[in-house]
């Protein structure tokens, strides 16, 4: 198990540069207030990073009430496949090849970024706790790469095991977010360069397909 948990940290270690184009408007927003420490911005992020994994522990426990009451086994590879696809059509979305993947994305972003400024409106403190909660609601924007690693919590069918791989995921997140709250505008230049998007992209791709053709070696030995 623990090699799902080394993925999870992958995914969001090589998808940074997906976060990048959907979060860096809103985490130089939040991370531009110059009374931001290192610490604060740290919280930021540990409130982003603790709403993926309750989304984690939301989503293994419906998808293990779906596995007592119908059993999915035989069709765990065919599952796997799916979600190595999604990895592969966010891969693809950063290459500029494909739009499904925007597509999904916007769906409800815009009301989202019209109701963020709302919710944390009552939190718009410079307490460590209001940052936590800020990260928090920010960690619900809609995101391919959050459904993707979503999508494998929920093969699991455990709580435990897919709070800990949203954790993985998370953390594989971090560098990347934390680089561009400290930067915050001065590193406005460098993360829409194309060449980024592109090293990130190929790398989901190559990832995603990797674990497919794994998938089916399996299928196909038994």
């Amino acid at each position: 198990m623990i090699d799902i948990f080394l993925s999870s940290f992958f995914i969001g270690v090589i998808g940074s540069t997906h976060c990048l184009s959907m979060c860096a408007g809103i985490s130089c927003l939040v991370c531009m207030n110059k009374k931001n420490s290192n610490i604060h911005i740290i919280m930021y992020n540990l409130g982003r990073i603790s709403s993926y994994v309750i989304a984690g522990i939301l989503v293994t426990y419906l998808s293990s009430l779906l596995f007592s009451l119908i059993s999915l086994s035989k069709y765990l590879i065919t599952l796997k496949i799916l979600a190595n696809l999604l990895v592969c059509f966010i891969g693809l979305y950063l290459l500029g090849i494909s739009s499904i993947i925007k597509s999904l994305e916007h769906f409800g972003f815009f009301i989202w970024t019209k109701s963020f400024s709302k919710l944390t409106k009552p939190f718009s403190s410079n307490s460590l706790t209001s940052r936590i909660f800020t990260g928090f609601i920010w960690g619900w924007i809609p995101c391919g790469l959050v459904y993707s690693s979503l999508s494998y919590a929920a093969l699991t069918g455990d709580i435990l095991q897919g709070s800990l791989i949203m954790l993985c995921f998370g953390l594989g997140t971090l560098p990347m977010m934390f680089f561009v709250g400290k930067a915050s505008l001065q590193s406005k230049g460098l993360i829409f360069k194309k060449y980024i998007k592109y090293i990130g992209g190929l790398s989901l791709v190559i990832y995603g397909l990797f674990s497919i053709i794994l998938n089916l070696r399996s299928v196909l030995s038994i």
